[in-house]
Order: C-alpha cells, then sequence, then structure tokens
C-alpha cells in the first residue's frame, strides 16, 4: 500500500493531479487541485483505496487530515469521494467540532444531506477522541498531565486537542486550569465542550 509520496507536480485536473516521483507519475486525487500547480515540489499522505476493479489514491497534506479521512468512510454509506469533499469543503475542524457538540447540520453541504450528517455524527461520536497520532506528533509527553484527571481521560483528552488544531500552549493552560476544579465525573467529550467555550 501507498501511504506517502514526494515529487514535482506535473500537471493538475479538476480534482486530482499527476505527481511525479522517481519518474513515475502517480494519479492522486486531492480536495482542490486548485492548491497546486505544475514543478511544484509536494509531498501528500496517501490513502490507498483498493476495489475489485479499481486501485485510487487520496492525498492528504498531514496525518489529521488522513485520519479523519479513515474515520469518514468507515461511516457505513461514505465513501472516498464523498469523505474526501467533506474535507475539503469543511476542514477537519469543523468536522470535529460538529461531531462533538452533536451539531449534525453543521455536515451538511454538497453530497450530504442531513440524514447522512447524523450518521456520521452518530457513528463517531464514541471514536472521534481515538485517533491514532505518530510518534513524531504525539503531544502528550511534551505536555504536564497534573490535575485531578484519570491519566487516561488527559491524554484523550490532549490527542484530541491536538488533533482539532490547538497550539499545545493552549491546551496546557487549560489542563492548568483543571487543577483547581472538580473533574473526576466528566467525560472527554464534555471537557473538549469546556475547552471551546473557554
Amino acid at each position: 500500500m501507498i501511504s506517502y509520496l514526494k515529487g514535482i507536480v506535473k500537471f493538475t485536473g479538476d480534482s486530482s493531479l499527476c505527481l511525479v516521483c522517481n519518474n513515475i507519475g502517480w494519479n492522486v486525487n486531492v480536495a482542490s487541485s486548485v492548491l497546486y500547480s505544475p514543478e511544484q515540489e509536494l509531498e501528500l499522505f496517501i490513502y490507498t483505496h483498493v476495489r475489485e476493479t479499481e486501485i485510487s489514491f487520496w492525498g492528504f497534506k498531514d496525518n489529521k487530515e488522513l485520519n479523519c479521512f479513515k474515520l469518514l468512510i468507515g461511516v457505513s454509506g461514505i465513501g472516498p469521494r464523498t469523505a474526501h469533499a467533506l474535507i475539503g469543503d469543511k476542514g477537519i475542524r469543523e468536522i470535529y467540532s460538529a461531531i462533538l457538540n452533536n451539531k449534525p447540520e453543521m455536515l451538511k453541504g454538497s453530497g450530504i444531506g442531513l440524514k447522512t450528517s447524523q450518521k456520521i455524527v452518530f457513528e463517531l461520536k464514541s471514536k472521534i477522541a481515538l485517533l491514532n497520532l505518530d510518534s513524531a506528533e504525539n503531544p502528550i509527553s511534551q505536555i504536564e498531565l497534573e490535575s485531578k484527571l484519570p491519566e487516561s481521560v488527559a491524554k484523550e483528552l490532549v490527542q484530541a486537542l491536538t488533533t482539532l488544531g490547538y497550539k499545545q500552549n493552549d491546551i496546557q493552560d487549560f489542563i492548568n486550569k483543571l487543577k483547581s476544579e472538580e473533574t473526576e465525573s466528566k467525560t472527554v467529550q464534555d471537557l473538549i465542550k469546556q475547552f471551546l467555550r473557554s
């Protein structure tokens, strides 16, 4: 399976581009080809989608987008094209916020109605804080987790907020504030909502 490509953009299409790596051109689906231009050096994180009659490659700028894509295509009825378009249209922060705050209407758009949006929120609500981050991206070792939270909850909270794109300093400030609060009964989702409100 191809998981990463780095090369030079040869040409772009409506929603794809040809990325030349070691004299081989790979056709990669991208959320918006207008962001790229010929002769541009580019690296993409790749999801290889295998069907009976087709192998396709879906490109993302980082692992956060790729992990979000994997979650979305795990929802029944959501294919790669729909998931890819949703990420391109809404961005991962808005997708995660919609799921965490139980607001499926935020996900409505081209090709995605309310019923599908509700299915995404329902099926991913329990998974959204469990994204696997590469060790190089894993922020847990760089953040002091001391608080009244159980360690497992604190780790999930840090992973989720980092995946949402928030800075480590902001997360650390929030963790520090929790030291003086009664948080034992709060879930990760409760804490994320509290962070977003603050």
